[in-house]
Protein backbone atom coordinates (compact mmCIF):
# COMPACT_ATOMS: atom_id res chain seq x y z
CA UNK A 1 0.00 0.00 0.00
CA UNK A 2 2.41 2.68 1.56
CA UNK A 3 4.32 1.73 -2.20
CA UNK A 4 1.95 2.23 -4.12
CA UNK A 5 1.44 5.79 -2.45
CA UNK A 6 4.98 6.78 -3.36
CA UNK A 7 4.92 5.66 -6.79
CA UNK A 8 2.03 7.69 -7.71
CA UNK A 9 3.74 10.89 -5.47
CA UNK A 10 6.73 10.31 -8.09
CA UNK A 11 4.85 10.41 -10.74
CA UNK A 12 2.61 13.48 -10.02
CA UNK A 13 6.20 15.36 -9.38
CA UNK A 14 7.40 14.45 -12.87
CA UNK A 15 4.08 15.69 -14.49
CA UNK A 16 4.53 18.76 -12.80
CA UNK A 17 8.01 19.53 -13.76
CA UNK A 18 7.33 18.47 -17.58
CA UNK A 19 4.45 20.68 -17.78
CA UNK A 20 6.31 23.49 -16.06
CA UNK A 21 9.05 23.34 -18.14
CA UNK A 22 6.35 23.73 -21.36
CA UNK A 23 4.95 26.84 -20.14
CA UNK A 24 8.42 28.37 -19.56
CA UNK A 25 9.34 27.59 -22.99
CA UNK A 26 6.09 28.68 -24.34
CA UNK A 27 6.15 32.32 -23.13
CA UNK A 28 9.92 32.45 -23.86
CA UNK A 29 8.59 31.83 -27.23
CA UNK A 30 6.07 34.41 -27.76
CA UNK A 31 8.06 37.19 -26.34
CA UNK A 32 9.33 39.93 -29.15
CA UNK A 33 13.09 39.86 -30.16
CA UNK A 34 14.48 43.28 -27.60
CA UNK A 35 16.94 45.53 -29.45
CA UNK A 36 17.87 47.24 -25.72
CA UNK A 37 17.89 46.79 -22.69
CA UNK A 38 15.40 49.58 -22.60
CA UNK A 39 13.07 47.90 -24.69
CA UNK A 40 12.63 45.00 -22.73
CA UNK A 41 11.75 46.93 -19.30
CA UNK A 42 9.20 48.71 -21.01
CA UNK A 43 7.55 45.74 -22.09
CA UNK A 44 7.90 44.20 -18.85
CA UNK A 45 6.54 47.38 -17.42
CA UNK A 46 3.47 47.09 -19.96
CA UNK A 47 4.76 49.94 -22.10
CA UNK A 48 3.65 52.05 -18.92
CA UNK A 49 5.81 55.67 -18.90
CA UNK A 50 9.27 54.91 -16.61
CA UNK A 51 10.27 57.08 -14.10
CA UNK A 52 13.72 58.12 -15.83
CA UNK A 53 15.43 57.07 -18.85
CA UNK A 54 19.64 57.15 -18.72
CA UNK A 55 20.61 56.94 -22.62
CA UNK A 56 24.21 54.37 -21.79
CA UNK A 57 26.11 55.46 -25.52
CA UNK A 58 27.62 53.03 -27.17
CA UNK A 59 31.39 52.13 -27.31
CA UNK A 60 31.99 53.56 -30.70
CA UNK A 61 30.11 56.74 -29.85
CA UNK A 62 32.35 56.94 -26.14
CA UNK A 63 35.89 56.51 -28.57
CA UNK A 64 34.85 58.87 -30.41
CA UNK A 65 33.56 61.65 -27.79
CA UNK A 66 36.75 61.50 -26.02
CA UNK A 67 39.16 61.86 -29.39
CA UNK A 68 36.74 65.08 -29.62
CA UNK A 69 37.22 66.53 -26.08
CA UNK A 70 41.45 65.56 -26.23
CA UNK A 71 41.22 68.13 -29.81
CA UNK A 72 38.79 70.94 -28.50
CA UNK A 73 39.31 73.00 -25.76
CA UNK A 74 36.50 73.19 -23.07
CA UNK A 75 33.62 76.17 -23.97
CA UNK A 76 33.23 78.70 -21.38
CA UNK A 77 29.29 79.22 -20.96
CA UNK A 78 28.61 83.14 -20.73
CA UNK A 79 25.19 83.43 -18.59
CA UNK A 80 23.10 86.38 -20.66
CA UNK A 81 22.40 88.80 -17.35
CA UNK A 82 26.45 88.56 -16.65
CA UNK A 83 26.84 90.08 -20.18
CA UNK A 84 24.47 92.35 -19.49
CA UNK A 85 25.58 93.82 -16.93
CA UNK A 86 29.12 94.03 -17.87
CA UNK A 87 28.08 96.16 -20.87
CA UNK A 88 26.02 98.09 -18.46
CA UNK A 89 29.13 98.92 -16.56
CA UNK A 90 30.87 100.25 -19.55
CA UNK A 91 28.69 102.76 -19.89
CA UNK A 92 28.77 103.63 -16.78
CA UNK A 93 30.98 107.05 -16.46
CA UNK A 94 33.54 106.36 -13.81
CA UNK A 95 35.86 108.89 -12.81
CA UNK A 96 39.00 105.66 -13.15
CA UNK A 97 38.06 105.19 -16.64
CA UNK A 98 39.86 109.08 -17.80
CA UNK A 99 43.03 108.15 -19.12
CA UNK A 100 45.73 109.65 -16.99
CA UNK A 101 46.74 113.07 -18.52
CA UNK A 102 51.52 112.82 -19.17
CA UNK A 103 51.62 116.01 -20.73
CA UNK A 104 51.02 118.39 -17.79
CA UNK A 105 53.71 121.02 -16.66
CA UNK A 106 54.07 122.57 -13.13
CA UNK A 107 52.98 126.04 -12.69
CA UNK A 108 56.10 128.55 -11.29
CA UNK A 109 54.45 128.99 -8.40
CA UNK A 110 53.93 125.68 -6.10
CA UNK A 111 53.92 127.46 -3.10
CA UNK A 112 52.93 130.49 -1.86
CA UNK A 113 54.81 133.65 -2.60
CA UNK A 114 55.78 135.12 0.34
CA UNK A 115 55.24 139.01 -1.31
CA UNK A 116 51.77 138.26 -2.03
CA UNK A 117 50.76 136.87 1.30
CA UNK A 118 50.60 138.93 5.08
CA UNK A 119 48.65 138.02 8.05
CA UNK A 120 45.62 139.89 8.99
CA UNK A 121 43.07 139.62 11.46
CA UNK A 122 44.47 136.11 12.43
CA UNK A 123 44.30 134.92 8.31
CA UNK A 124 46.83 134.56 5.80
CA UNK A 125 45.32 136.38 3.10
CA UNK A 126 46.48 137.01 -0.17
CA UNK A 127 48.30 140.95 -0.68
CA UNK A 128 49.13 143.12 -4.08
CA UNK A 129 52.67 142.93 -3.81
CA UNK A 130 55.51 145.74 -3.33
CA UNK A 131 56.10 146.24 -6.65
CA UNK A 132 52.63 146.05 -7.57
CA UNK A 133 52.21 142.25 -8.45
CA UNK A 134 49.11 140.72 -8.27
CA UNK A 135 47.94 137.12 -7.43
CA UNK A 136 45.62 136.37 -10.38
CA UNK A 137 48.13 137.44 -12.90
CA UNK A 138 51.71 135.96 -11.12
CA UNK A 139 49.95 132.39 -10.21
CA UNK A 140 48.64 132.67 -13.66
CA UNK A 141 49.84 131.36 -16.40
CA UNK A 142 49.89 133.21 -19.91
CA UNK A 143 48.85 130.61 -23.16
CA UNK A 144 49.66 131.96 -26.72
CA UNK A 145 46.52 131.22 -29.00
CA UNK A 146 47.01 131.39 -32.82
CA UNK A 147 44.52 134.74 -34.49
CA UNK A 148 42.91 132.19 -36.20
CA UNK A 149 41.30 130.12 -32.97
CA UNK A 150 39.05 131.27 -30.20
CA UNK A 151 39.85 130.98 -26.80
CA UNK A 152 37.87 128.38 -24.09
CA UNK A 153 38.33 128.83 -20.54
CA UNK A 154 36.80 125.79 -18.34
CA UNK A 155 36.37 125.77 -14.70
CA UNK A 156 35.80 122.45 -12.77
CA UNK A 157 34.51 123.97 -9.48
CA UNK A 158 33.11 122.28 -6.05
CA UNK A 159 36.35 120.75 -5.83
CA UNK A 160 38.28 118.74 -2.88
CA UNK A 161 35.54 117.46 -1.14
CA UNK A 162 35.21 113.94 -2.98
CA UNK A 163 39.16 112.66 -3.13
CA UNK A 164 38.34 110.33 -5.97
CA UNK A 165 36.92 113.07 -8.06
CA UNK A 166 39.15 115.57 -7.28
CA UNK A 167 42.18 112.95 -7.83
CA UNK A 168 40.98 112.56 -11.58
CA UNK A 169 39.82 116.09 -11.80
CA UNK A 170 43.55 117.12 -11.04
CA UNK A 171 45.37 114.01 -12.93
CA UNK A 172 43.46 113.67 -16.05
CA UNK A 173 41.77 116.78 -17.55
CA UNK A 174 43.95 119.10 -19.25
CA UNK A 175 46.81 121.56 -17.15
CA UNK A 176 44.73 124.69 -18.84
CA UNK A 177 41.78 123.37 -17.17
CA UNK A 178 41.34 126.04 -13.94
CA UNK A 179 40.37 124.48 -10.66
CA UNK A 180 38.30 125.64 -7.83
CA UNK A 181 38.26 124.25 -4.57
CA UNK A 182 35.58 124.22 -2.06
CA UNK A 183 36.65 126.07 0.99
CA UNK A 184 35.46 123.17 3.38
CA UNK A 185 37.84 121.32 1.99
CA UNK A 186 40.31 119.19 4.07
CA UNK A 187 43.97 120.03 3.23
CA UNK A 188 43.10 122.48 0.89
CA UNK A 189 46.49 123.94 0.95
CA UNK A 190 47.58 120.06 0.36
CA UNK A 191 45.17 119.78 -2.31
CA UNK A 192 46.27 123.23 -4.29
CA UNK A 193 50.03 122.09 -4.20
CA UNK A 194 49.22 119.11 -6.15
CA UNK A 195 47.07 120.68 -8.61
CA UNK A 196 49.75 123.25 -9.56
CA UNK A 197 52.03 120.68 -9.71
CA UNK A 198 50.01 119.01 -12.88
CA UNK A 199 50.11 122.47 -14.12
CA UNK A 200 46.11 123.62 -13.31
CA UNK A 201 45.65 127.57 -12.23
CA UNK A 202 44.18 127.55 -8.49
CA UNK A 203 41.18 129.24 -7.19
CA UNK A 204 38.31 129.19 -4.37
CA UNK A 205 34.40 128.59 -4.46
CA UNK A 206 32.95 131.83 -2.96
CA UNK A 207 29.67 130.20 -1.32
CA UNK A 208 26.48 132.27 -1.49
CA UNK A 209 23.45 131.53 0.57
CA UNK A 210 21.32 128.91 -0.72
CA UNK A 211 18.39 129.74 -2.39
CA UNK A 212 16.45 126.38 -1.41
CA UNK A 213 17.42 127.36 2.62
CA UNK A 214 14.66 125.16 3.97
CA UNK A 215 16.06 122.06 2.69
CA UNK A 216 19.71 123.14 1.90
CA UNK A 217 22.33 125.17 4.00
CA UNK A 218 25.77 126.55 2.36
CA UNK A 219 27.66 126.43 5.71
CA UNK A 220 28.99 128.94 7.72
CA UNK A 221 30.94 130.10 5.61
CA UNK A 222 28.44 131.32 3.09
CA UNK A 223 27.56 134.85 2.34
CA UNK A 224 24.27 135.62 4.64
CA UNK A 225 22.14 138.28 3.60
CA UNK A 226 21.02 138.21 7.35
CA UNK A 227 24.41 139.26 8.63
CA UNK A 228 26.22 142.42 8.53
CA UNK A 229 29.36 143.02 5.80
CA UNK A 230 31.66 142.79 8.64
CA UNK A 231 30.46 139.22 9.01
CA UNK A 232 30.28 138.31 5.33
CA UNK A 233 33.85 140.00 4.66
CA UNK A 234 34.90 137.95 8.04
CA UNK A 235 33.48 134.14 6.32
CA UNK A 236 35.14 135.38 2.92
CA UNK A 237 38.76 135.98 4.69
CA UNK A 238 38.59 132.61 6.58
CA UNK A 239 37.89 131.09 3.25
CA UNK A 240 40.78 132.62 1.98
CA UNK A 241 43.09 131.78 4.90
CA UNK A 242 44.93 129.25 2.79
CA UNK A 243 49.00 128.80 2.85
CA UNK A 244 48.89 127.95 -0.53
CA UNK A 245 48.74 130.42 -4.26
CA UNK A 246 45.20 131.20 -4.80
CA UNK A 247 43.95 133.66 -8.02
CA UNK A 248 40.57 134.41 -7.39
CA UNK A 249 37.00 133.74 -6.21
CA UNK A 250 34.27 131.76 -7.76
CA UNK A 251 30.89 132.71 -6.96
CA UNK A 252 28.61 130.06 -7.17
CA UNK A 253 24.98 130.33 -7.31
CA UNK A 254 22.55 131.54 -4.54
CA UNK A 255 20.73 134.38 -3.09
CA UNK A 256 22.38 137.81 -3.10
CA UNK A 257 21.19 140.46 -1.04
CA UNK A 258 19.33 143.05 -3.82
CA UNK A 259 18.55 145.58 -0.75
CA UNK A 260 21.90 146.32 -0.37
CA UNK A 261 23.82 146.04 -2.95
CA UNK A 262 26.72 148.17 -1.21
CA UNK A 263 27.55 144.98 0.44
CA UNK A 264 28.27 143.33 -2.65
CA UNK A 265 30.06 145.87 -3.91
CA UNK A 266 32.33 146.40 -1.17
CA UNK A 267 33.42 142.48 -0.92
CA UNK A 268 34.36 143.58 -4.39
CA UNK A 269 36.23 145.81 -3.97
CA UNK A 270 37.81 143.96 -0.73
CA UNK A 271 38.74 141.17 -3.39
CA UNK A 272 40.24 143.49 -5.48
CA UNK A 273 42.38 144.95 -3.07
CA UNK A 274 44.09 141.59 -2.60
CA UNK A 275 45.52 141.20 -6.25
CA UNK A 276 42.75 138.50 -6.84
CA UNK A 277 39.53 137.95 -9.90
CA UNK A 278 35.92 137.33 -9.21
CA UNK A 279 34.05 134.10 -11.38
CA UNK A 280 30.52 134.90 -11.69
CA UNK A 281 29.35 131.48 -11.58
CA UNK A 282 26.10 132.17 -10.24
CA UNK A 283 24.44 132.07 -14.23
CA UNK A 284 22.36 134.77 -13.46
CA UNK A 285 22.49 138.63 -14.00
CA UNK A 286 22.69 140.40 -10.65
CA UNK A 287 26.12 140.76 -10.05
CA UNK A 288 26.74 142.07 -13.37
CA UNK A 289 24.70 144.81 -12.55
CA UNK A 290 26.71 145.89 -9.42
CA UNK A 291 29.68 147.99 -9.40
CA UNK A 292 33.31 146.56 -9.72
CA UNK A 293 35.22 148.93 -10.71
CA UNK A 294 39.54 147.86 -10.24
CA UNK A 295 38.17 144.47 -9.78
CA UNK A 296 39.67 141.57 -12.51
CA UNK A 297 36.23 139.92 -13.25
CA UNK A 298 34.30 137.39 -15.66
CA UNK A 299 30.97 135.87 -15.77
CA UNK A 300 30.38 132.42 -16.62
CA UNK A 301 28.93 132.32 -20.00
CA UNK A 302 27.54 128.45 -19.50
CA UNK A 303 27.38 127.00 -16.15
CA UNK A 304 26.52 123.07 -16.01
CA UNK A 305 25.74 122.60 -12.21
CA UNK A 306 22.47 120.61 -13.15
CA UNK A 307 22.51 118.81 -16.83
CA UNK A 308 23.93 115.85 -15.34
CA UNK A 309 22.47 113.69 -18.85
CA UNK A 310 25.58 113.56 -21.33
CA UNK A 311 23.19 114.33 -23.92
CA UNK A 312 22.05 117.37 -22.09
CA UNK A 313 25.72 118.18 -21.09
CA UNK A 314 27.20 118.19 -24.77
CA UNK A 315 24.37 120.69 -25.65
CA UNK A 316 25.89 123.13 -23.44
CA UNK A 317 29.17 122.52 -24.74
CA UNK A 318 27.82 123.00 -28.38
CA UNK A 319 26.24 125.97 -27.49
CA UNK A 320 29.69 126.98 -25.70
CA UNK A 321 31.26 126.60 -29.01
CA UNK A 322 29.09 129.11 -30.91
CA UNK A 323 29.44 131.54 -27.97
CA UNK A 324 33.59 131.20 -28.26
CA UNK A 325 33.09 131.63 -31.94
CA UNK A 326 30.55 134.89 -31.67
CA UNK A 327 32.57 136.73 -28.97
CA UNK A 328 36.41 135.53 -29.72
CA UNK A 329 36.23 133.70 -26.11
CA UNK A 330 33.88 131.50 -23.59
CA UNK A 331 34.21 131.01 -19.93
CA UNK A 332 32.46 127.61 -18.83
CA UNK A 333 32.10 126.79 -14.91
CA UNK A 334 31.29 123.06 -14.44
CA UNK A 335 30.00 120.86 -11.70
CA UNK A 336 32.39 118.07 -11.16
CA UNK A 337 29.90 114.99 -11.90
CA UNK A 338 31.85 112.18 -13.68
CA UNK A 339 29.53 112.09 -16.59
CA UNK A 340 30.24 116.15 -16.99
CA UNK A 341 34.02 115.33 -16.48
CA UNK A 342 33.96 112.91 -18.94
CA UNK A 343 31.88 114.71 -21.37
CA UNK A 344 34.19 117.94 -20.65
CA UNK A 345 37.74 115.70 -21.44
CA UNK A 346 36.25 114.57 -24.75
CA UNK A 347 34.91 117.88 -26.08
CA UNK A 348 38.34 119.64 -25.17
CA UNK A 349 40.21 116.37 -27.03
CA UNK A 350 37.85 117.22 -29.72
CA UNK A 351 39.58 121.15 -30.37
CA UNK A 352 41.46 121.37 -33.51
CA UNK A 353 45.24 121.44 -32.75
CA UNK A 354 46.97 124.88 -33.16
CA UNK A 355 49.40 124.93 -36.05
CA UNK A 356 52.06 127.53 -36.08
CA UNK A 357 53.79 126.62 -39.26
CA UNK A 358 52.34 127.86 -42.37
CA UNK A 359 52.69 125.54 -44.79
CA UNK A 360 51.24 122.94 -42.71
CA UNK A 361 48.46 125.43 -42.13
CA UNK A 362 47.42 125.83 -45.41
CA UNK A 363 47.10 122.46 -46.26
CA UNK A 364 45.37 121.39 -42.90
CA UNK A 365 41.35 121.66 -42.46
CA UNK A 366 40.84 123.05 -39.33
CA UNK A 367 37.31 121.86 -38.00
CA UNK A 368 37.22 123.30 -34.21
CA UNK A 369 38.89 126.41 -33.90
CA UNK A 370 39.32 126.58 -30.48
CA UNK A 371 41.95 126.96 -27.97
CA UNK A 372 41.84 125.95 -24.29
CA UNK A 373 43.26 128.56 -22.10
CA UNK A 374 43.61 129.04 -18.40
CA UNK A 375 40.91 131.60 -16.59
CA UNK A 376 43.20 133.86 -16.03
CA UNK A 377 43.72 134.89 -20.09
CA UNK A 378 39.58 135.63 -20.56
CA UNK A 379 39.69 137.65 -17.64
CA UNK A 380 38.79 141.73 -18.10
CA UNK A 381 40.67 144.06 -15.31
CA UNK A 382 37.57 146.94 -15.01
Amino acid sequence: MLKNVRTVLIVLLILSAVAATGYFFAKKKSEPVYLSKIDRVMFERKNKTPGFIMQLPDKEDISKHSQQEEKEEPVKETHPQAIEANELLDKIPLVAKLPKNSVQEPLEHINADRNLIEEKDGFYLPKIGKNGEKAWIEYGKTEEVQPNFYKVSVIINGLGLDSTVTTAAVESLPANVSLSFSPYAIDLDKQIKTARSMGHETYVDLLLSSKDFLKSDTGPLAMSITAGFEENLRRMKKSLNINAPVGGLVFQRGIVDFDNPQRTKELFKEIGNMGLLAVDATGENYLEKIDSTGLPRKKAEIVIDSYFEREEIDKRLAAAEELAQKNGSVLVVVNPKPVALHAVNDWIASFSPQISDYKELKNTVIEKPLALVPVSNVVVEE
